[in-house]
């Protein structure tokens, strides 16, 4: 029983029992509701035959007895007691009623009837009618005789039951036999052969060996025994094509990241290059400016140091002359108005003072170009990244000025006192420098309508966990998530044609963490601002 069940569990197998069985049973029907019909006919001939014995013994009796209509219907009465009949009338043919009834009265009536066809059979529901003409002396008289049919009926429905049942059996066994047969010579095969299709391809996703196939065992050579053939053969083709498609992939994707990282690196180098010799180009001109203009400054603010003691000697001369002399000459004192001396008394100090604090200031601003550079610096030192960050700040006040887009930049200052650190002061300062710069640049792409704040760069230095952290954040356009995604990438700017290179982001990245060991993180939001934070380690050893 187990077995038969198990034959049975494939879909395949099922549906086509179910559809040899429909079959069956479909041309049984067919064959069963004539032999059905031609039954009831049987039956109901043989009610008309015994209706028809009933019919000729009366008319023996009338034509050998000569028995009346009264006596006619005492026999039927007898025979409507003995359930032969269910009931029987007698008509004359020249009247439309009963001459006598017995038992229930038929529905037939001789206006049912005509001349040519006097006899008739007809069904009303579970009843029976026939009808016969009798003779009587010199008249003819018309015989009903009602049937009930409900043991026909009755009959009829064990009929089916016999034959609906005998179908049955021989269409389970005709159905089981068939599929017994189908399921060793293509069913089992089919099966084994959709297993091993469902196998290949988890097998082919999964990259695992090839399997010892189940369909394999099919040895029958037939049109079946061709397809498993085919189905191994075509298997082996898509399993070697995917494994050489596969290694072709893979040569692919290595070739591909090798270009990338080589196109990295000629990225990274032309950058290198490109700053190289912008320093070189920077290196000379700051050179030039500190020498032509420096001694020239220091000389200056020397001598004006010089020219502010003398002025104060001959301004103390003049107002003791004039405490020794008060009467002076008409001449002297016509001098003395025209010079107007009494003003030049009190504002050449203020003007000595005025241009020694620009030549200071000359001086100062050399000094940052110095500090800045640092070109004569090419090892590491230590150095005050506080320093480092105003003198570069120094260099960037003319872009911090109020212009008619914008208010004035207004710079935030939260240093905390850090320990020196060893870096190359220059690249650092240069990353300072280009961080600063798109700060300025990000505040005045900002619209003028996105908000009325007050436009800013705020810088933060402190020590955290043996680093020292420099925050340089601005409250400007921001950046959206797949610009902050390419920020370090060489070439890669967000700038019209010829503002930008797209290398001041990546070379601070890899001055920072190349260079030196640290890292560079960006933070933005778009329309809110960017932060740019420096970790530098204070031992360059870690």
């Amino acid at each position: 029983m187990k077995n038969l069940l198990t034959v049975f569990s494939p879909r395949l197998t099922r549906r086509i029992t179910l559809w040899i069985f429909a079959s069956i049973l479909g041309i049984e029907a067919v064959i069963l509701l004539p032999s059905i019909a031609r039954r009831r006919s049987e039956l109901l001939d043989d009610v008309s035959m015994t209706s028809m014995g009933i019919a000729t013994t009366l008319r023996h009796s009338v034509g050998v007895s000569n028995k009346t209509e009264e006596s006619i219907l005492q026999v039927l009465a007898g025979l409507q007691q003995t359930g032969q009949i269910e009931g029987a009338a007698l008509y004359r043919f020249d009247q439309s009623q009963p001459v006598g009834t017995v038992g229930e009265a038929p529905e037939m009536r001789t206006a049912d009837l005509s001349p040519a066809t006097p006899q008739r059979k007809v069904e009303f529901g579970p009843r029976f009618e026939v009808s016969h003409v009798l003779f009587m002396g010199e008249g003819r008289c018309l015989l009903v005789l009602r049937y009930n049919t409900a043991g026909i009926t009755q009959e009829i429905y064990w009929f089916i039951v016999r034959i609906g049942g005998l179908v049955l059996l021989i269409s389970m066994v005709v159905s089981v036999t068939t599929i017994l047969v189908l399921q060793r010579q293509i069913i089992s095969p089919i099966v084994l052969l959709r297993w091993d299709l469902l196998q290949a391809g988890k097998i082919v996703s999964c990259d695992q060996c090839q399997p010892e196939f189940a369909s394999s065992q099919y040895r029958y050579r037939d049109e079946f025994g061709d397809v498993v053939h085919a189905f191994q053969e075509m298997y082996g083709q898509i399993t070697a094509e995917i494994a050489a498609r596969k290694q072709s992939e893979q040569d692919l994707r290595t070739s591909a990241d090798t270009l990338q990282q080589t196109l990295k690196e000629l990225q990274s180098t032309q950058a290198k290059l490109v700053q190289s010799e912008k320093m070189s180009s920077l290196g000379q001109l700051v050179a030039g400016v500190a020498h032509e203009v420096n001694n020239p400054m220091n000389f200056i603010h020397g001598n004006l140091n010089y020219v502010g003691q003398v002025t104060q000697d001959l301004l103390g001369i003049i107002n003791q002359y004039q405490a020794d002399y008060p009467k002076l000459t008409a001449q002297l004192a016509a001098q003395i108005e025209d010079v107007d001396l009494e003003f030049v008394r009190q504002d050449l100090p203020n003007l000595i003072t005025s241009m020694q604090d620009g030549a200071k200031r000359i001086q100062d601003l050399v000094l940052s170009f110095r500090n800045f550079s640092r070109l004569d610096e090419a090892e590491r030192k230590p150095a005050d990244l506080n320093q480092g960050l105003d003198s570069t700040l120094m260099l960037l006040q003319h872009r911090l000025r109020a212009t008619e887009g914008r208010r004035e930049i207004a710079v935030i200052k939260q240093y905390q006192a850090l320990p020196l650190v060893e870096c190359y002061p220059a690249q650092i300062n240069q990353v300072f420098l280009s961080l600063l710069n798109n700060a300025v640049d990000a505040i005045e792409r900002r619209s003028p309508q996105a908000d009325d704040a007050q436009p800013q760069i705020e810088l933060i230095t402190r020590v955290v966990d043996h680093h020292l952290e420099v925050e340089i954040g601005d409250n400007g356009i921001g950046m959206t998530e797949e610009i902050r995604r390419h920020a370090f990438d060489p070439f890669f700017t967000t700038k019209d044609v010829g503002e930008g290179q797209g290398l001041g982001l990546a070379i601070s990245y890899q001055t920072i963490v190349d260079g030196h060991q640290g890292e560079l993180i960006c933070q933005s939001m778009c329309q809110r601002g960017t932060t740019f934070t420096i970790r530098l380690p204070i031992d360059s050893s870690v």
